[in-house]
């Protein structure tokens, strides 16, 4: 499965969240973690703003940028 998806389920877990729920949070709309899931092939694309915003509301880290120290 997806890591970035693995993620997701597990913080609308977390929160009691529902995908529509957390979408619309974020983005304003319902479908947002929807189509993440649509099956597009092996290689799937995500909107790095869009990902900004449902990591804000499921508060989740999102960084892109130099390796961090683990």
């Amino acid at each position: 499965m997806d890591p970035i998806l693995i993620q997701i389920d597990q913080a609308l877990a977390r929160k009691g969240l529902s995908d529509a729920a957390a979408s619309k949070l974020a983005v304003g709309n319902q479908s947002l973690i929807k189509n993440m899931r649509a099956d597009r092939g092996a290689e799937k694309r995500y909107s790095f703003q869009a990902l900004e915003q449902l990591a804000s509301v499921l508060d989740l880290d999102c960084y892109f940028g130099e390796r961090r120290e683990t």
